[in-house]
């Protein structure tokens, strides 16, 4: 049978009539239903329907039916509905709904399911915008027509992306073709919201892929960057780069730029002063929204350009994770002076564990001592400490701020207080024993 043949015998026999998963919504009420004038994907009426019929998914090519028709609610418009197997949604013994994949539903997917959540989301959103507290596309991007709502499928709560290609997003749900979500998008971004937008992205003219990286703060390829720049930007000018960096409103339009001027002129000792002079100023900049990664950037060039006074800035973030990559750049350095200034002031247990491993490794260097210490006796810990100075000296000012930095890891609960309790404990044998 040839796949037209197939596909006109699938339709003829089709029996059971379909719903999609997203459009069965829940209450605690009225448990599983479908509100029939909040969907337009619905082929049927509801006046076909019959007490007891089964219902299949929507968006597959089999006719197994997932749902039974439990009652009818003409004047309401809605059919309610209870889950059959082999229905993801069937409730266990337990009373437990179990996705098809293993994943037990918690309360936040019934809250998607029954649209309190899309609700909340979208309220929350909406505030944002109403007392102009966004900063980056990725803010608000959730309510744009190119996004996938939060919904639920066969293993619980998925979608909230944007894609102008995927089926599921809110321009396919009102007839839209992808150039036009895309348009639309870029019409709201640009003259409603105040973006720096493509303007190919306004005319309809950027791929459509490419537009979906923008909004998503990524690209394909530093060489196709250009597909999409933005009017401000110049990509063979690295200090409209640089100025770009220290002034763009858009963290994703300065990381971009902050990327394009380390990949083109990072090897370029001409341009290391305009490096340089660019991740200072960043460095003392308060942060203009979640502009981390920009910073991850100028810490990497500084690590690997060995520029201390730049890391001496950003050692000041109040970022934890900013610190954090600090803390790194000084362990590839084998700096133990900085790491323990660092030690002294900080309080947060992520850049302490890093910090506190590198000093490790850098006291007990000697590969027997460093992996048998948990098991060597006093007198060789001792030994060792004595024969290197430098062993000493940290082993001595680690000790001597043990008790802050063991309330520190004295966290229930959070990962990096218990990986850095993992990482003081062969300092804390050392420190009872000296």
């Amino acid at each position: 049978m040839n796949f037209k043949n197939w596909f006109i015998f699938s339709e003829n026999n089709e029996k059971n009539k379909k719903v999609a998963f997203a459009d069965v919504k829940f209450n605690t009420i009225d448990k599983y239903y479908i509100d029939m004038n909040a969907t337009k994907k619905i082929t049927w009426n509801i006046e076909d329907l019959e007490i007891g019929e089964k219902i299949a998914d929507l968006v597959q090519f089999s006719n197994v039916p997932y749902w039974k028709v439990i009652n009818i609610d003409e004047e309401n418009n809605k059919v309610f509905l209870e889950p059959i197997a082999p229905n993801p949604y069937m409730p266990n013994a337990e009373g437990k709904v179990i996705g098809a994949g293993g994943h037990e539903f918690n309360q936040r997917d019934f809250d998607i399911l029954g649209g309190d959540y899309e609700r909340e989301r979208i309220d929350q959103i909406l505030g944002i915008i109403k007392n102009k507290e966004y900063k980056d596309i990725s803010d608000i991007k959730y309510i744009l027509l190119g996004t996938v709502p939060l919904q639920v499928g066969p293993n619980g709560s998925q979608g909230g992306w944007y894609n102008c290609n995927d089926a599921h997003n809110r321009g396919f749900a009102k007839g839209m073709e992808p150039e036009d979500i895309m348009k639309k998008d870029a019409e709201t971004l640009k003259n409603k919201l105040h973006f720096s937008i493509p303007p190919n992205a306004l005319n309809g003219t950027l791929s459509v892929s490419v537009w979906n990286n923008f909004v998503d703060g990524g690209w394909e390829s530093h060489e196709k960057l250009h597909q999409s720049k933005l009017p401000e930007e110049d990509f063979e000018d690295p200090h409209k780069m640089s100025e770009i960096i220290l002034s763009h409103q858009q963290p994703a339009i300065r990381n971009r730029n902050a990327q394009m001027l380390i990949y083109k002129h990072s090897n370029d000792e001409k341009f290391d002063e305009l490096i340089k002079h660019t991740a200072i100023e960043l460095g003392n900049q308060p942060a203009h929204g979640d502009d981390s990664a920009i910073r991850t950037i100028f810490i990497n060039v500084s690590k690997n350009k060995k520029w201390d006074d730049v890391l001496d800035v950003y050692q000041r973030s109040p970022n934890p994770e900013t610190r954090d990559d600090v803390a790194r750049a000084y362990r590839s350095h084998e700096n133990f002076e900085k790491l323990l200034d660092m030690m002294k002031t900080e309080t947060h247990p992520k850049p302490l564990r890093e910090i506190i491993s590198a000093l490790y490794e850098m006291a007990f260097d000697d590969i027997d001592i460093k992996f048998n210490l948990p098991f060597a006796s006093d007198e060789e810990i001792k030994r060792h400490i004595e024969k290197k100075p430098l062993c000493k000296k940290i082993v001595n000012i680690v000790c001597r701020h043990k008790s802050k930095l063991e309330r520190i890891a004295n966290v229930d609960d959070d990962y990096y207080a218990n990986q850095l309790e993992l990482t003081l404990k062969p300092f804390i044998k050392v420190c009872n024993i000296i």
